[in-house]
């Protein structure tokens, strides 16, 4: 087919898919709108003259009671669905390729490979787009630290457990603990997968413990798929593994910071608050400002502090502030 026949039936697909049921109807206007965010700058008058071309063919209707005149499908009409895909569900799923390949499941990535090709296509068959599918290479993520490369995981060790997460099945893993040297064999519950920074984490149940723990994929040196049920804790959600994982396998009490900064270096905390009940003082002669606020007392903030060097000074908890201290007095004697 000719590119202008082939970008005409990919336009009329969408036209017709995003037609609602009767009583509920769309304007060419707005269909019109669709079309251009889908990357088909169209006039409503051409938008009026497909849907009247494809009135002879499907079973739309135009309510003509008042103007601008609502199509949609009638009522009665059987059930539209074609395959197909838009070029937002193109960028989608490309851009989900490229940020969230560690999330994606490993065992299935060669059943999604056919829906990341098919969006290149999409993509470049888009006249707004002028045959560029580029979209993931122009956006990118910004770490909020030093940024490192990912650790070496094995690849049937990676398949293995995503798929047990995936299917709900329970593994039998042979582990190294972190600064061990010897490993030891678990049966365990994988309940979920957390991403921090360039390590992803398995949260596991291990026998029939309670207790929910992350393991590096990264430690792992064999994984086999058990035929048994991962069953996970009642009221289990992966959610709750974040923050374990990001105070560095514990959770904290919660303690009220007051610290002085620089207002040059609390800049950013203005508009990403440490907690909800932050407050930050006026600056004073000296340039500094005072901060408050409600924290968890993790090993995550002891090395979010401690990287401000001299430009942080902790005033309260004590015991806080004079940990704080003896880590600096520590690094100055290196």
């Amino acid at each position: 087919m000719r590119k202008g026949s082939v970008d005409t039936l990919a336009r009329q697909w969408l036209m017709l898919s995003a037609l609602p049921r009767a009583p509920v109807r769309k304007t060419a206007a707005q269909i019109a709108q669709h079309l251009e965010h889908e990357g088909y700058v169209i006039s409503k008058r051409s938008v009026e003259r497909d849907l009247q071309a494809l009135s002879a063919l499907f079973p739309l209707e135009a309510d003509e009671r008042s103007r601008p005149f609502g199509w949609s499908w009638q009522r009665d009409a059987p059930t539209f669905n074609l395959p197909g895909m838009s070029a937002l569900q193109a960028v989608v799923l490309l851009t989900a390729q490229a940020h969230l390949r560690n999330l994606l499941p490993a065992n299935q990535l060669g059943e999604l490979q056919p829906l990341f090709q098919q969006a290149r296509r999409t993509l470049g068959a888009v006249p707004a787009f002028g045959g560029n599918s580029s979209w993931p290479e122009k956006v990118a993520v910004a770490p909020t630290s030093q940024p490192l490369l990912p650790p070496t995981v094995d690849k049937d060790v990676l398949v293995t457990v995503h798929e047990a997460v995936y299917l709900g099945r329970q593994l039998q893993l042979v582990y190294v603990a972190r600064g061990r040297e010897e490993s030891k064999t678990y049966s365990v519950h994988p309940l979920g997968l957390v991403q921090r920074g360039p390590v992803t984490y398995v949260a596991v149940r291990i026998n029939d413990s309670d207790k929910i723990l992350p393991l590096s994929l990264h430690r792992i040196r064999s994984a086999v798929q058990l035929p048994d049920r991962a069953v996970a804790p009642e009221g289990f959600e992966i959610g709750s593994m974040v923050s374990e994982v990001a105070a560095g396998f514990g959770r904290g009490e919660k303690i009220r910071l007051v610290m002085r900064m620089t207002r040059e270096s609390s800049i950013h905390l203005w508009e990403t608050p440490l907690s909800e009940d932050q407050t930050i003082s006026d600056e004073q002669p000296d340039g500094c400002v005072e901060i408050t606020a409600t924290v968890e007392d993790t090993a995550q903030l002891y090395w979010w502090l401690l990287g401000f060097g001299a430009f942080v000074k902790v005033m309260e908890p004590e015991k806080l502030a004079r940990d704080i201290r003896q880590m600096h007095v520590q690094a100055a004697a290196l």
